[in-house]
């Protein structure tokens, strides 16, 4: 299984960018697309840093 490695602080600044676009959404198509953009790269956050963790132990 191939996996892409991803830099945790850019995915991070990308997460604050989707956020101020949420806050600022009026239309609900518009907001439940944020929310769920926002929640897959969260998670895609949460795997980069474990990355990037098991990487310095090894």
């Amino acid at each position: 299984m191939y996996r892409q490695y991803e830099n945790p602080y850019k995915l991070e600044k990308e997460l604050e960018e989707l956020k101020e676009l949420r806050a600022n959404a009026i239309d609900e198509n518009e907001i439940i697309s944020l929310d769920e953009s926002i929640a897959e790269l969260k998670e895609r956050i949460n795997f980069a840093w474990q990355d990037d963790e098991y990487d310095s132990e090894y």
